[in-house]
């Protein structure tokens, strides 16, 4: 075993300390803390939805772009942009 390589072939005593990891295990605390908050701070919100109809069995699928207020800034400041979708059919099939 590894530990018979060591001096005297016996494990050392205070290998398994907890207070001397407890500095890497606040590290390693603080590091998850600030990943998990900067994916909720800098996560795109949705600039408008897009709004897909397919009540209409003789066409095609009808795609509708509604932009909420004060997405139009957004769509010229950034390459890419979010859109929540919503699947609605506004003709009724009796």
């Amino acid at each position: 075993m590894i530990f018979e390589k060591l001096p005297g072939g016996k494990i050392p005593e205070n290998i398994f300390r907890k207070e001397e990891h407890m500095p890497l295990i606040w590290l390693l605390v603080g590091i998850l803390i600030g990943l998990l908050v900067s994916r909720f701070i800098f996560k795109d919100k949705p600039i408008g939805s897009l709004r897909v109809d397919q009540s209409d069995p003789d066409s095609g699928t009808y795609l509708f772009l509604e932009i909420d207020r004060g997405g139009m800034d957004d769509i010229y400041k950034k390459q890419t942009v979010r859109l929540r979708v919503k699947i609605e059919d506004y003709i009724s099939h009796k």
